[in-house]
């Protein structure tokens, strides 16, 4: 449960940031924050698997791999899209964190960056 409250905290955060950028031309902030954390998460599950693997450990898969990967970031942004897509989700998430410490709200919202930051540019440093 504790990853769906980051996952939702995330979600708030980045949904704000396109929120108070949304013009008619851009894409909805809800679809435009849901598409960034699906990216968000893959990459860091591809990551994890990365490490795991330069640490020794043999993780087998078929030799089918890449219908696994296609199906697997299917999944991830379903469920991100089951989740976040709806009106009332995105209320109560608002209602949730809508108050914060501006402090406390700076100091997260570095740390998302640099943690969206980091994990692309690792999983894209591995597929080069």
């Amino acid at each position: 449960m504790i990853l769906l409250k980051v996952s939702d905290y995330w979600f708030y955060r980045i949904y704000t940031f396109f929120k108070q950028r949304e013009s008619s031309t851009s894409p909805p902030a809800r679809s435009a924050a849901t598409g960034l954390l699906s990216i968000v998460e893959i990459c860091t599950v591809c990551d994890i698997y990365v490490l795991v693997s330069r640490l020794g450990y043999q993780i087998e898969f078929p030799s089918e791999r890449k219908a696994y990967a296609i199906a697997f970031t299917v999944v991830i942004i379903g469920l991100n899209v089951l989740r976040y897509e709806s009106n009332r989700k995105v209320n109560d998430i608002k209602a949730k964190w809508r108050i914060e410490d501006t402090r406390l709200r700076t100091q997260k919202g570095i740390i998302i960056v640099v943690y969206m930051i980091v994990v692309c540019v690792f999983t894209l440093s591995f597929l080069i």
